[in-house]
């Protein structure tokens, strides 16, 4: 997905969970949040949960950017 549409599908995410004022002022800001596995041998990895701390790694080798699954749980 390129950067610019993955900034406008946010976007878009946002606005829906902000078009209801009164919604969002019960609720507050939307979040985001990342699935987060943790290795159990060298092959295999276990779902433990769910993160909002995002960890968004370039790649200088194809100036990709990668958004981790295997964030830490703080």
């Amino acid at each position: 997905m390129l950067l610019k549409d993955f900034i406008q599908l946010l976007q878009s995410k946002y606005d829906e969970a902000t078009k209801d004022k009164e919604y969002l002022d019960m609720m507050g800001e939307p979040e985001i949040y990342v699935d987060v596995f943790e290795p159990l041998d060298e092959h295999r990895f276990q779902y433990v949960g769910y993160s909002k701390n995002i960890e968004v790694d370039f790649n200088p080798s194809n100036g990709d950017y990668i958004i981790s699954a295997f964030a830490k749980i703080k």
